[in-house]
């Protein structure tokens, strides 16, 4: 598809070169999988690692959580700060760690299921989504961070219908007028993103979108993801687990996005509502 065809062509760009210099919308996977490497975390480990923080969505209660589960005791659920989980995550990590204690622990569960063909990572969000409790969206997080985080080796490039509704959202505020086949929209921006000479993996392509569409909602800015981990880290008791995430967003994010280093502390409102109120994607600039 000619790129000009497409509505706001530059905004998206704007938006997706940012968010592959910040590496924002891999904040997790990058501190998690540098925190594997650190401690030399076994898979096992790593891949509780990788599912508390989906189930979470917080990178400090998560490795709060690990930290008492570094053994290879399979009961998550069983927590001694239980008022940091919600009543969902509550059920899906329950039911995650059900499903791995029939099957011998987290990594004989996500083996056993892996053929080694493409279909692999839909056939872990299919897993993981079987859980009593837990939204598709949930499990494709956690399908995204056990292959960049926790080592499971399987193709994560999917179609639109395998992405979050935001991306859905995100695509049809670009989307050239009277053009009905969405899933086709989809494979054309991917090249089109690929030809502009950007990163084009399709989780790459659907991680802008859901961001554009944040973006418009006024509920995301550049950097918003790096300053919640931030934030959650700040609140999580000191332990191994989370010094090491300390270490690892300065070894793997860019400086100028850690507000440890350039002192501010967490999300910044005013921040979410720059694009909605000016049209304009802020970053950060300082070094």
């Amino acid at each position: 598809m000619m790129r000009a065809s497409w509505r706001d062509w530059e905004t998206y760009l704007t938006l997706h070169r940012a968010l592959a210099a910040s590496r924002d919308h891999q904040a997790h996977a990058h501190v998690l999988d540098q925190v594997r490497q650190d401690l030399r975390l076994d898979r096992e480990a790593a891949t509780k690692a990788a599912l508390l923080t989906a189930a979470t969505g917080d990178l400090g209660t998560a490795l709060t959580i690990l930290d008492h589960h570094l053994n290879h005791d399979d009961r998550l659920e069983n927590t001694p700060r239980p008022e940091l989980l919600t009543d969902r995550a509550t059920h899906t990590i329950t039911a995650w760690s059900h499903m791995a204690r029939t099957s011998g622990g987290f990594v004989s569960l996500l083996f056993d299921q892996l053929t080694g063909d493409e279909h692999d990572y839909q056939t872990v969000v299919t897993l993981l989504a079987s859980a009593r409790g837990t939204s598709i969206r949930t499990a494709r997080t956690a399908a995204l961070l056990l292959q960049g985080a926790a080592g499971w080796d399987y193709d994560t490039a999917t179609g639109l219908a395998g992405v979050p509704t935001t991306a859905h959202q995100g695509l049809n505020r670009i989307a050239p007028p009277r053009q009905e086949d969405r899933q086709a929209l989809f494979a054309a921006l991917v090249e089109d993103t690929h030809e502009s000479e950007l990163p084009a993996h399709p989780q790459d392509v659907a991680a802008t979108l859901d961001a554009l569409h944040r973006l418009h909602e006024a509920a995301y800015y550049v950097g918003h993801t790096t300053d919640t981990q931030q934030a959650s880290l700040i609140k999580a008791p000191r332990n191994t687990l989370t010094t090491a995430a300390w270490t690892a967003r300065a070894k793997r994010l860019p400086h100028r996005y850690l507000g440890e280093l350039s002192g501010w502390y967490g999300p910044n409102p005013a921040r979410k509502r720059a694009y909605a109120d000016t049209g304009r994607i802020v970053t950060r600039t300082r070094t």
